[in-house]
């Protein structure tokens, strides 16, 4: 359960024909023992059916971006990182699967080096 309202930590996760592996990096998300925070799934311009895993996904927690064309990884994390509101973000690929306290570190780390 997420206890504060306001995430701490906006993760961007940019998708291109990664049907095979983005159901499997979104589990790996979501079931992360660092809870405060928000994905950004963008997909972009996929061909193959990850528009369709992506729709079978139901957490408060994901925002759901569809773009009809191929524009780049870069381009589509550029596009959002304007609008990013949280102390934090990170990016992490449709095909990467995180360990279960990889976000708990990664904020533990940052909240003791504030340089």
């Amino acid at each position: 359960m997420v206890t504060e309202l306001i995430p701490r930590l906006t993760i961007i996760m940019p998708a291109y024909n990664a049907a095979e592996y983005i159901g499997e990096a979104v589990e790996s998300i979501l079931n992360q023992t660092f809870l405060n925070f928000q994905l950004w799934i963008i997909d972009d311009g996929s061909t193959d059916s990850t528009r369709e895993v992506i729709e079978g996904i139901d957490d408060v927690r994901i925002s759901k971006i569809y773009h009809n064309e191929n524009r780049g990884r870069v381009a589509v994390v550029n596009e959002v990182v304007d609008k990013i509101q949280t102390e934090f973000f990170t990016i992490t690929d449709a095909d990467d699967v995180s360990h279960p306290v990889r976000l708990e570190k990664q904020i533990a780390l940052l909240d003791e080096d504030k340089e």
